[in-house]
């Protein structure tokens, strides 16, 4: 989200001082703030899902976010193939641990660059082994038929 960009802001332009391409997809709003070395995407959602896919892999923070967000962007992310490199919030650690990769998650200030190099190497070494248990996970936990039981099953109960 947009307003929560500063928060990956260092995590980005440490990337891209490695030389690695950044691009970011999000609301016009942003644009206008981002370095001109940054590839922008206006989100859209006729085309998401093709855009996500040109990505090696997503950063994805809540550190100035309420850290009660959910893991819906990974989620995302992990179901278009992407690994993640993403903040040490709640919702992220209980997923990069479900997942079996607790180490790609990072603190606010780490340096992302060997995040990112061992996220490679790992995918690398076994590209097969990481999709198939994170996309298995994913669908189990945050398919559009798993949000909507849970929320049918959260109103059943109040109802």
């Amino acid at each position: 989200h947009y307003q929560n960009f500063p928060s990956i802001s260092f995590t980005l332009r440490r990337l891209a001082s490695a030389g690695l391409q950044v691009m970011v997809i999000s609301n016009p709003e942003l644009a206008q703030d981002l370095p001109e070395d940054y590839h922008f995407i206006r989100w859209d959602r006729a085309t998401f899902s093709g855009t996500l896919q040109e990505a090696g892999v997503a950063a994805l923070s809540h550190w100035q976010a309420d850290h009660a967000k959910s893991a819906n962007k990974m989620a995302t992310a992990i179901a278009h193939g992407l690994p993640c490199l993403v903040s040490d919030t709640p919702a992220y650690l209980e997923l990069a641990r479900a997942i079996g990769h607790p180490e790609w998650v990072m603190k606010q200030m780490d340096d992302p660059v060997p995040f990112y190099e061992r996220i490679v190497q790992d995918v690398s070494r076994n590209p097969t082994h990481y999709l198939d248990r994170a996309q298995e996970y994913a669908q189990a936990h945050f398919s559009p038929r798993t949000v909507t039981m849970q929320w049918l099953d959260m109103i059943e109960r109040y109802i």
